[in-house]
Parts: structure tokens; C-alpha cells; sequence
């Protein structure tokens, strides 16, 4: 019933260019909040051809391998170590919940501090805790990796949509960010299927995690490696008095 209410909902309040208001221009004097740091393209195919775009896509095709890894092989992980269903169920259910605490204070730290930082934070955070899921048994252990993973797990959108659109303009970041996003569901697809194989072929999740945790620090440098420009901040208008 809500996927068929939504879009009547978005076509009817949704507008294509929407006209830029009065207090989101740049007033005289005033620096602008971000500078593109790459020539504005003539057609989105051109992003192809530029290393931010391969950075994120690079990156976000690990987000993808790493989240999948704990939405599709967590539980039977947890099952594995010979605790109930039920046990499982809370393990992701905290990670759920954690989430939303994760993409808001990602995407405000991107906002206010520049996208590339917080994008690195996310996945050296997701990184640690794949490499914590490799020892703990416990429960107590397993809801630790579940709250630092809960952190991470979907808090790189913010921060990678956000830049497509420093980058690529905001003309063209639908376009864009749509293949930067084919990159994450390709990694989804080879994390669904590795991590069962490992296990078939190993009798355990270890090694999956073992990979997932190293694919994040290899997306943390990547990401750290973005040239991202300076963010300077819009002084707030200052207040009329009547």
C-alpha cells in the first residue's frame, strides 16, 4: 500500500528544477559555501572519464560488499555460534536501529565539515568492526559489533551522493549517482554469493568478514585520496530588527 501511495505523492508535490529562493543565494560579500572542483560537464557520460567518479564508485561498490555481508550472512553467522534465532533477530535489529543515529551525524559532520572525511570515518569505523566480528562469540560481543556497524552501515550515502553532486553538478546527479549506485548493488550481488561459497568451502563466515574488513580500509584510503575542495562555511544572515 505505501509503494503504491508514494508516487501519486511525489509526482504531485515533486518539481524537476526547483526555483532557488531568496535566502539560499549568496549575498554581496558572502563566499559560496562550495566550489566545484572539476569543469562542469557537457554530458554526464564524461564523469566516466574522471578519477572522482571511479573513487566513488570504487568505494561505494565496497559499501555494498560490506553491508551485504552482514544482511545476508549476520544471522546464520550468529545461528552458526549456536544461539537462537531470536538472538539473531536482536543482533540485526540493533544494527537496524543504529542506523538512523549513523546517517544523521554522518550527513550533518558532511555538511559542516566537507563530504570526504566523514565518508573515510564510516568505513575505517565499518572496517574495525568486521575485524572485531573475527573474535568475539559472546553476545554481549556480537551487540558491541552491532552498534559500531550500525554506526557505519548506511552512513555513506550522505556524504558519496552529496559529492556526486559537488562534482558532477547538481544538473546531472541523478544520472550519475544512479551508476555510482550500480557499482554498490554489483558489490551486494558478489558479497551475496562469496560469503555462502566461503562458508561452503571453509565451514565459516571468518574469512568473509576477514574480507570485508580489508576491503574497508581500502576504501578508507580511497576515499582520503578524493580532492575535495575546501569547504567554507555560509555565514548565517544576520537578523532584521523590526
Amino acid at each position: 500500500m505505501i509503494l503504491t501511495a508514494v508516487p501519486p505523492i511525489l509526482l504531485a508535490l515533486g518539481r524537476d528544477r526547483p526555483k532557488e529562493s531568496e535566502e539560499a543565494r549568496p549575498r554581496p560579500g558572502q563566499p559560496k559555501a562550495r566550489r566545484d572542483t572539476l569543469p562542469r560537464l557537457r554530458h554526464w557520460s564524461e564523469a566516466f572519464k574522471t578519477t572522482p567518479f571511479w573513487q566513488l564508485a570504487g568505494s561505494y561498490f565496497v559499501c555494498g560488499y560490506t553491508v551485504t555481508t552482514v544482511t545476508v550472512h549476520l544471522a546464520s553467522h550468529v545461528l552458526d555460534l549456536g544461539y537462537p534465532k531470536m538472538a539473531a533477530a536482536r543482533v540485526l535489529a540493533i544494527t537496524g536501529g543504529v542506523n538512523i543515529v549513523g546517517i544523521l551525524l554522518i550527513g550533518t559532520l558532511a555538511d559542516r565539515y566537507g563530504r570526504k572525511n566523514p565518508l573515510a570515518l564510516t568505513y575505517f569505523v565499518r572496517g574495525l568492526s568486521y575485524f572485531l566480528l573475527l573474535y568475539v562469540e559472546t553476545l554481549s560481543g556480537l551487540y558491541l559489533f552491532s552498534l559500531l556497524i550500525g554506526l557505519s552501515l548506511l552512513a555513506t550515502i550522505p556524504p558519496t551522493s552529496a559529492m556526486t553532486g559537488d562534482f558532477f553538478g547538481k544538473e546531472n546527479v541523478g544520472t550519475v549517482f544512479g551508476f555510482i549506485t550500480l557499482a554498490h548493488q554489483l558489490g551486494s550481488a558478489v558479497s551475496a554469493y562469496s560469503g555462502g561459497k566461503i562458508f561452503d568451502l571453509t565451514g565459516s563466515y571468518r574469512p568473509a568478514f576477514l574480507i570485508s574488513g580489508l576491503l574497508c580500509l581500502g576504501a578508507t584510503v580511497c576515499c582520503l585520496t578524493i580532492r575535495e575542495s575546501r569547504r567554507v562555511p555560509t555565514p548565517a544572515p544576520a537578523a532584521s530588527i523590526a
